[in-house]
């Protein structure tokens, strides 16, 4: 009897009807097995008729051909007798010899059994239990029904396999082959058939002829698994043998391998690293999508005692299965080692249990019934093989550790840890679904999908949010469960992906519980390597909200799409501050007014330099207007306007104006238009040299002086009256004007007085130097005056000396 074990289970009449089945199977198989015998033995004896037979070689075969069809009759006598056996079995519908001939001769009948069970289930524990099985066991198993088929069966099996059919073929074969087999034809065609046996089959074929089907590899009904890594010489050691395959051993190996991608090259060979061995290369081929089949015979050039797998830049999943090496020359079925197969089975009922034991040398495999517990132990590898094999769904099986080679599908895997190098499914669920109203597809916290996506979803009364990491990006929505204002449900959506992030915004007209609602975008921001920051549409704003303390919505400002600077309700001002003590700066650089009442100036503190000035707008009269601190009093504030009429650019200020001295005129304006003071200190001057020619004068005194209209005066008067347009300077007039003509100045000589433009024609005169030309004339007639006066006065007392008579 089997001791107590901490796992077990109740096997019920139909795990004691499938215990049956294997065994009446195992008969049928060995009966089989004996009729295959005889099937050997009648072809040996057709193989000898033939020989014998006296007719031609092609007739003689077809004969024996009807020899080989009778065996195949027999065989399949045979067959179907084993088939509807199996049926019957699998029908529950067996004999009640054929249902208790338990293997190696114990008669357990199904009485037995309950008798052993109801021992087991007693009324106080499980008196429910013992009706219901009871119940179900009078429904499926009733002394009619076995009555009844027992018969049908031993029918059936009487019309296929009678005695009478099997001496009527009997005597029948033997006639034939006695009518085809005849001495007189005989040794004829024994000579014919030595003859062509021997130009056929050599000896040397037949000598080295061997066949053996018994697989020198252990363990090989588990396959030899890889997940290709893309890598060259992937391997691992794989099946070892019973025993040392000597060196100079003929063997052929046959195996499957198979691939889910058809990617990278198999190497099948021996382990070198084992004593005595080396690494003789079995096969090597490319991989196929599917399963190639490999049968390769060889001579062994070691001692060899593993196979070694190996793969080159494989791909996908790669399994090595159905191997078989054996002293063979030729290819024979998988079937797996003795040393693999159980050599003992025992079969015991107690009082208490039922115990069924398979032993070889210290290993013992059993299965093990008592009541309310069945233990299924294997000191090896336990198969469960059939088409479904089906697990309790209403009490869970717990498998505290398990290796799966091929595929697991179901619709739920509920575990606390699964741990794998690579786990391959449909969908994958963390958690129970969300219980919350707005949940309405029946999201889980955490979804992975079959395209990859991996997605964690929060619910509640207020916001649905969800994080979702597919297509290389991360995306975070935000749906809001509660209407604005107008009746609209925000929603916004961030993604972070290789080209940076974008943000879009906006609201549905319905609550979005499902992140795939129709939805009106109100701003979208992006920023990527590429086009930088970028601000779209109306709410894509970047806000500024102060300090801490300060209230977001009232201090700051904010940058809208537009790149324009508006200021909050609460802000005076916009500063661009140079670097302090802290976030306020160290003071400004320059101010700008943002406030509300208008009253905030802009302010420079520094010097402003620019190229250009382009504040010529309709809106401010083509003018840029340019003015200091005003307190508030007429003319405090010095001005200074640049505009443009219709003549030209012109700078207009009424605070030079109004700023008098008495003082002589020191400004002057180059051709270029660059204003300058005139200076006459001797320090701003070089190679001073005093004139005291008068023919500068002389040639000034021989210009006439003229009158003349202004010629820009008069076009603009004209241009006035005609277009009937206000006159930018009402002091424009067509008075006449009185001095000299430039051009007179160079036709006298004196072209050092004419102010001229860059391309050297006459622009203006220098009044204020020309005048100095007439210094020496004016000393020279100052001195004939003088010398005059003097003549003059010598002459009057010359004269009046002459009128006393001296």
């Amino acid at each position: 009897m089997a001791e107590s074990n901490a796992t077990q289970v109740i096997l019920t009449d139909d795990g004691i009807k499938i215990i049956n089945a294997q065994n009446t199977a195992d008969n049928a198989a060995s009966q089989a097995e004996n009729a295959d015998s005889a099937a050997l033995i009648a072809q040996s004896t057709a193989n000898a008729a033939k020989s014998a037979a006296d007719s031609n070689y092609n007739y003689a075969n077809s004969e024996i051909a009807v020899q080989s069809n009778a065996t195949s009759k027999a065989q399949s006598t045979a067959d179907n007798a084993f088939s509807q056996a199996t049926t019957a079995i699998d029908n529950d519908k067996v004999t009640s010899q054929a249902v208790t001939d338990l293997k190696d001769g114990s008669k357990l009948t199904i009485a037995d059994l309950e008798n052993g069970l109801a021992t087991k289930v007693a009324n106080s524990d499980y008196a429910s239990y013992k009706v219901q099985t009871a119940s179900q066991i009078a429904q499926k198993v009733d002394n009619g029904a076995f009555s009844a088929y027992q018969t049908t069966t031993a029918d059936l099996i009487a019309q296929k396999v009678a005695t009478s059919d099997f001496s009527a073929y009997q005597a029948t074969t033997a006639k034939e082959i006695s009518s085809k087999v005849e001495s007189s034809d005989f040794k004829t065609y024994q000579t014919q058939t030595t003859d062509m046996i021997a130009s056929k089959v050599s000896t040397v074929d037949f000598n080295n002829l061997t066949i053996s089907n018994r697989n020198l590899a252990l363990g090989t009904a588990t396959p030899i698994t890889f997940p290709g890594k893309n890598i060259d010489n992937q391997a691992q050691v794989g099946y070892q043998f019973s025993s040392v395959i000597p060196l100079g051993t003929v063997v052929t190996v046959t195996f499957d391998v198979s691939s889910s991608t058809g990617v990278g090259e198999f190497v099948m060979q021996f382990y070198g690293s084992d004593s005595g061995s080396n690494w003789q290369t079995i096969a090597k081929d490319n991989l196929v999508n599917g399963t190639k089949h490999v049968s390769v015979t060889l001579t062994t050039t070691g001692t060899h005692l593993h196979a070694y797998p190996r793969i080159n830049f494989a791909t996908g999943n790669i399994a090595f299965s159905n191997f078989i090496i054996s002293e063979s020359s030729k290819e024979v079925n998988w079937t797996p080692a003795p040393e693999d197969q159980a050599s003992q089975t025992q079969i015991t009922q107690l009082s208490d249990d039922i115990n069924l034991r398979v032993t070889k040398g210290d290993l013992i495999d059993e299965i093990n019934l008592q009541a309310g517990n069945t233990l299924i132990s294997s000191s090896g590898q336990l198969t469960l093989s059939g088409k479904n094999i089906y697990f309790d769904t209403v009490n869970p099986v717990i498998i505290p550790s398990a290796n799966i080679t091929g595929t697991l599908n179901g619709k739920t895997i509920n575990a606390s840890t699964i741990n794998g190098s690579t786990i391959n499914g449909t969908t994958f669920h963390g958690g129970d679904i969300i219980n919350n109203t707005n949940n309405t597809a029946n999201y889980y916290p955490m979804t992975i999908t079959p395209d990859g996506a991996y997605k964690s979803t929060y619910f509640d009364s207020r916001v649905a949010l969800r994080a979702s990491v597919r297509s290389g990006a991360i995306i975070y929505d935000y749906r809001s469960m509660l209407p604005d204002g107008n009746g609209k449900y925000i929603y916004s959506s961030t993604t972070i992906h290789g080209q940076g992030i974008t943000i879009d915004s906006g609201h549905t007209d319905t609550k979005d519980s499902t992140f795939n609602g129709y939805r009106t975008g109100g701003s979208y921001i992006s920023l990527t390597p590429s086009a930088g920051l970028l601000l779209h549409g109306s709410d894509a704003n970047i806000n500024f909200g102060g300090h801490l303390k300060d209230n977001e919505f009232d201090e700051g400002m904010y940058m809208n799409p537009y790149g324009n600077i508006i200021g909050k309700s609460a802000s005076d001002y916009w500063q661009i501050s140079k670097q302090g003590t802290d976030n306020t700066g160290g003071g400004p650089t320059a101010r700008f007014g943002i406030d509300t009442g208008g009253k905030g100036t802009i302010n420079f503190y520094r010097p402003l330099f620019v190229d250009e000035i382009g504040g010529f707008t309709d809106s401010n009269g083509n003018a840029l207007f340019i003015h200091g601190n005003d307190d508030g009093k007429s003319g405090s504030t010095g001005q200074m306007l640049f505009r443009k009429d219709g003549r030209s650019a012109q700078i207009v200020s009424a605070s030079i104006y109004n700023r008098t001295y008495s003082g002589g005129s020191n400004v002057t304006v180059t051709s270029y238009g660059t204003l300058g003071r005139i200076t006459s200190a001797s320090k701003y001057k070089l190679d001073i040299t005093k004139e005291t020619s008068i023919s500068p004068a002389n040639k000034l005194l021989s210009i006439d002086m003229s009158s003349w209209i202004d010629k820009s005066s008069a076009e603009q008067l004209s241009d006035s009256k005609t277009n009937g347009t206000d006159l930018s300077e009402p002091e424009m007039n067509v008075f006449r004007h009185y001095g000299l003509i430039a051009e007179d100045l160079i036709k006298a000589g004196l072209d050092e007085f004419v102010i001229k433009g860059d391309n050297g024609q006459a622009e203006g005169i220098e009044y204020d130097r020309l005048w100095t030309v007439l210094i020496p004339k004016i000393r020279q007639l100052s001195n004939d005056q003088i010398q005059n006066k003097m003549t003059i006065a010598k002459l009057g007392s010359e004269i009046e000396e002459l009128k006393q008579g001296r």
